[in-house]
């Protein structure tokens, strides 16, 4: 990725994500809402506007997702990528998170160690004897 400047803090990331998503929940009402004014309604509008409805109820419902994105989304879905290529960008962005964001990521960590360690558990240790020639 590219230089320091193209990351971007954690709030500026959710509310860009939050702007995208509610920009397209927008559209789609507006769609919608052009369907059903249009007086002369060919047999096949009914169909687009039902599409256009379930279109709009999965925008509405990743913008309720979206709202809810955390500082560990943050990091494993945007600042991940930068983590090789651009450590002093990623250090800038860890120093605009906030305590609780802080926090939140390192309970994550935390919760996938676990998580990882418990699989590692129950999988079987299976030992192998050599099958002698008879």
């Amino acid at each position: 990725m590219g230089s320091e400047s193209t990351v971007i803090t954690f709030k500026t990331w959710k509310s860009k994500k939050i702007d995208e998503a509610t920009s397209i929940v927008i559209d789609l009402k507006s769609k919608i809402r052009a369907l059903e004014n249009t007086k002369m309604r060919p047999p096949y509008q009914d169909e687009n506007e039902g599409s256009v409805a379930r279109k709009l109820s999965q925008a509405q419902f990743n913008l309720a997702l979206t709202k809810e994105l955390s500082a560990n989304d943050y990091v494993m879905l945007y600042l991940n990528p930068f983590f090789s290529a651009n450590h002093a960008a990623v250090l800038r962005a860890a120093k605009s998170l906030n305590p609780k964001d802080v926090a939140d990521i390192i309970e994550a960590y935390q919760n996938k160690l676990s998580s990882t360690k418990s699989a590692e558990l129950l999988v079987p240790k299976v030992s192998v004897e050599p099958v002698s020639e008879l």
